[in-house]
């Protein structure tokens, strides 16, 4: 995902890059860097396309992460 990600940035597709970005950050457990890489890529890539779903998927995902990292911390 990260080469994926820096191959959509030289190709100037930065909405792409950042949804590739997103993919990494969530399988490395960085959930706030996807929260930021998703919004970024929610604002650039076209609306109810597969992609834009599926960033959907990634942000819920990573949302209800840090809501159970939490309430473990309680």
């Amino acid at each position: 995902w990260d080469l994926l990600a820096k191959s959509y940035l030289l190709s100037d597709k930065p909405g792409m890059s950042a949804y590739a970005a997103s993919e990494r950050a969530l399988i490395l457990g960085q959930f706030q860097d996807v929260i930021c890489y998703s919004k970024e890529a929610e604002k650039l890539l076209e609306k109810d396309t597969p992609t834009w779903y599926r960033l959907q998927d990634i942000k819920v995902s990573a949302q209800n992460a840090l809501i159970d990292m939490k309430k473990r911390r309680r």
